[in-house]
């Protein structure tokens, strides 16, 4: 279990941090810590046994407060340097105190003590921008205002989620985080829960034993106001957690269950109508060249047909052929970005789905599947990746 705080259990992290921040969050869990027999200083000017406290923190008990637990995974998680560049470009100013050498673990433990929404809003940014699979639902009607996620709404839909998630074999106390973005016009929702219930062995002082414990997940869903869409993204991407997610939020933020469409909004017919004219990228940001590299069509029950190569429309039209009719249910375009040699791969399912090979690729093809009539009552569309 000392996965849990890879970064805080190390005893060279924990001297990394101020000790001052380091003493305001353990003075938060006297009582527990002395239970482990680690007893705090009567302040942050005392001597801190880091060994000890690494001890601890390698081997948490089921004893360990739930709220010391998700302080350290948060601060554990944001811990790199990575993302504290990230972190220190967006910080409110005067937040954190000043000097240049602070670590990143001791960035992100002040950020958790002296700012935590801000530190989540980072974390969710993080899983959007690492995820690369998605569910688009496409809202019906149309809105000015982002909803509203109160506190009181939050917990209405975590009772929901957990109900679920508890009848699912998941850990039935899910807590969801709002982070309304009103300049892009959109908002955040990250919901942190525990997964499936896993069973380790151990061996200690010359015993075999077990361990359970529920793994720490992360589901999110973004709402884009200018599109009146709902992306979603779970852990495990089944259609029962995507399907859970649709109609919690159609229910609880716009009034109806079914606000958000399950069937999703994305085709690949303008590929089977326009051929390479669907490929048009002129007058897009970031965007150089387009191939179609494989394209998958229905055509019948059990009968799909593979269309792969280099460039399909150049080799189509090289052999004198056309693409068979059907259904589109998979494309494989190959993207030259400007901002690398070499090309990427982005793959589209219909209706739902899409998968990106970097990160931020998304904020570039948005605008591309819109121009080209990939998106289904799209309207007059934005960028949506913010």
């Amino acid at each position: 279990m000392s996965t849990f705080f890879r970064r805080f259990a190390n005893l060279e992290t924990l001297k990394s941090v101020s000790k001052t921040n380091l003493f305001e969050l353990l003075s938060r869990h006297g009582t527990y810590l002395a239970g482990r027999s680690f007893v705090l200083p009567p302040d942050s000017a005392g001597d801190l046994d880091y060994e000890a406290l690494a001890a601890i923190l390698i081997d948490p008990d089921a004893g360990m407060p739930n709220e010391l637990v998700h302080d350290l995974h948060l601060a554990d998680a944001m811990a790199t340097e990575a993302i504290m560049l990230e972190l220190l470009d967006g910080v409110p100013p005067g937040l954190l105190s000043p000097g240049g050498d602070q670590t990143p673990a001791d960035v992100a433990l002040q950020l958790l003590l002296k700012d935590r929404k801000f530190l989540e809003r980072k974390r969710a940014e993080q899983f959007l921008h690492r995820s690369r699979s998605f569910r688009v639902c496409q809202g019906s009607g149309t809105r000015e205002k982002v909803p509203r996620c109160t506190g009181k709404t939050q917990k209405i839909i975590e009772s929901a989620l957990g109900a679920w998630f508890e009848k699912h074999g998941r850990d039935g106390r899910p807590r969801l985080s709002a982070f309304p973005r009103p300049q892009e016009r959109q908002l955040w929702i990250l919901v942190q829960r525990g997964a499936a219930r896993r069973i380790q062995g151990t061996f200690d002082k010359g015993e075999s034993s077990s361990l359970a414990f529920r793994p720490q997940v992360f589901d999110f869903a973004v709402y884009y106001l200018d599109q009146n869409i709902l992306v979603l993204h779970t852990d495990t991407d089944t259609k029962g957690e995507l399907e859970l997610y649709r109609k919690q939020i159609g229910q609880h933020l716009f009034g109806d269950e079914s606000y958000f469409a399950s069937e999703g909004n994305t085709t690949l017919k303008p590929l089977l109508d326009r051929g390479r004219a669907a490929l048009d990228c002129e007058g897009l940001d970031g965007i150089e060249r387009v191939r179609l590299r494989e394209l998958e069509i229905y055509r019948a029950p059990n009968l799909f047909v593979r269309v792969k190569s280099d460039d399909v429309f150049a080799d189509l039209e090289e052999a004198g052929m056309k693409l068979p009719k059907g259904f589109g249910t998979k494309a494989v375009f190959e993207v030259k970005f400007a901002d690398s040699e070499e090309p990427r791969t982005v793959t589209e399912y219909p209706p739902s789905r899409d998968r990106y090979e970097r990160d931020d690729d998304r904020a570039f093809m948005e605008p591309f599947f819109t121009q080209n009539g990939f998106y289904l009552n799209a309207g007059k569309r934005a960028n949506v990746a913010g």
